[in-house]
């Protein structure tokens, strides 16, 4: 397996540059220097589940409910196809 620039990270769930343009808007931590490791890293395996929709990261897990990873499925379904979203990270917008 090689590694790339998200599996050499210590948090990359938290960096915007390991993010796929269509999520950096939600990932907007601007607090994440004053925050100790153990917070980082729950806050790190949060926003793997909730904002990158990786339910398969190391670690405990928050979504557990059928019902909860189905939620966290479709944002990322719905955020993939908004149209807004899509124009945007091609620069297309004025």
């Amino acid at each position: 397996m090689t590694k790339n620039n998200r599996s050499s990270r210590k948090y990359p769930g938290l960096a915007t540059e390991t993010t796929l343009p269509i999520r950096t808007d939600i990932l907007d931590y601007d607090y994440i220097d004053k925050l100790s490791d153990k917070e980082k890293e729950w806050l790190n395996r949060f926003s793997e589940e909730w904002i990158h929709a990786n339910l398969n990261h190391s670690g405990k897990k928050f979504h557990k409910k059928r019902e909860d990873r189905k939620i966290i499925n479709d944002r990322n379904n719905a955020r993939n196809r908004d149209i807004y979203s899509r124009t945007k990270i091609r620069k297309l917008l004025k």
